[in-house]
């Protein structure tokens, strides 16, 4: 949908919840909220979302997943090629909805971003969970041991019966 206006991907998956025609004016309006809310970079609701940077791309997406006030967000790698000042907002954003209590599943090859938005952290070697730990008992360098060794670790397969 990169050649329809922004206003026409945020409403989109919420058309089959609205019955009848959408009207011009609350399609507007309800853009503009979001365009405002998230510092989105645009001409207006009625630009093309193609003419977006990526980062403001990726924001009008998170903004269609928290208007449909949905509980469960799976996020795979929200932020890559977006800008810092971009990736800052995304953050935010994807805080606010764990905050409101939405579960988030989000898959990201950025480290950092992991550490720092996460409660848990899996860690897959070779299309296998090697590790299943809490965020605070991790490190960079920990990740990287998990995913490079791919041993599995004792307490992801607790419990299990070979």
């Amino acid at each position: 949908m990169l050649g329809r206006s922004l206003a026409e991907n945020y409403f989109l998956p919420r058309l089959p919840q609205r019955l009848g025609m959408v009207q011009e004016r609350v399609l507007r309006d309800g853009t503009t909220q979001w365009i405002d809310t998230l510092a989105v970079k645009t001409q207006g609701p009625n630009q093309p979302i193609g003419d977006l940077s990526g980062g403001n791309q990726q924001k009008i997406a998170i903004a269609c997943l928290l208007a449909q006030d949905c509980q469960l967000m799976l996020l795979d790698e929200p932020t890559r090629g977006v800008d810092v000042g971009a990736k800052a907002d995304m953050y935010r954003l994807i805080n606010q909805a764990a905050e409101q209590g939405r579960a988030v599943i989000m898959v990201s090859s950025y480290l950092p971003e992991v550490l720092s938005l996460c409660d848990r952290v899996l860690v897959m070697s070779q299309g296998c969970v090697v590790a299943n730990k809490a965020v605070d008992e991790l490190d960079e360098q920990a990740v990287m041991r998990y995913a490079i060794a791919g041993e599995i670790e004792s307490d992801v397969t607790a419990g299990k019966e070979e």
